[in-house]
């Protein structure tokens, strides 16, 4: 337990990926027996690692902090957020459809641009920020019977999502 924070990503607040792939198999199962489906939305960082070699780890600790920011607040309370790899979190969001996932995406990519991580600069030199540079793919859920849940999360194929230019 002390390894895995007791479930919980110390860094983001987040659940980490073991608690998810404890969690995820119940939930699957529940939406059979409910009849209900859903969506399991992945956020990659997709900067995360040029930030790193170029600005260090502090630098690249802030980016992933303030995006899990983002994430927790831009989903509703019944859905779980797990940091499942260095740069990438999963959103399980619960009878929400997966395509229904864009309108989400597209709301975290408005809030994201508002992200600004301060760059270190030169003294004298004017602020730099940065943002991060977020990429989601969608994947619907409940998946086959007996499905493995390390490769759901790792190998199953996963629909892109392309958010629309203008978000209200």
């Amino acid at each position: 337990e002390l390894y895995h924070g007791g479930g919980t990503d110390k860094a983001t607040g987040g659940i980490n990926r073991l608690a998810l792939e404890q969690i995820l198999p119940r939930m699957l199962s529940l939406s059979k027996r409910a009849n209900f489906s859903g969506s399991l939305l992945f956020v990659r960082l997709e900067n995360l690692k040029e930030v790193y070699q170029r600005y260090g780890y502090e630098t690249a600790h802030r980016l992933i902090v303030e995006t899990a920011k983002l994430l927790l607040k831009s989903h509703r309370g019944s859905d779980l957020m797990a940091k499942i790899a260095e740069d990438e979190f999963c959103i399980l969001l619960n009878t929400t459809e997966e395509e229904q996932g864009i309108h989400l995406a597209a709301r975290m990519l408005k809030w994201a641009a508002k992200i600004g991580i301060a760059l270190p600069v030169a003294e004298g030199e004017p602020p730099q920020y940065l943002n991060p540079k977020l990429v989601f793919e969608s994947l619907a859920f409940p998946p086959e019977e007996g499905v493995d849940i390390r490769a759901l999360l790792d190998k199953a194929p996963r629909t892109p999502l392309v958010c629309p230019a203008k978000v209200a």
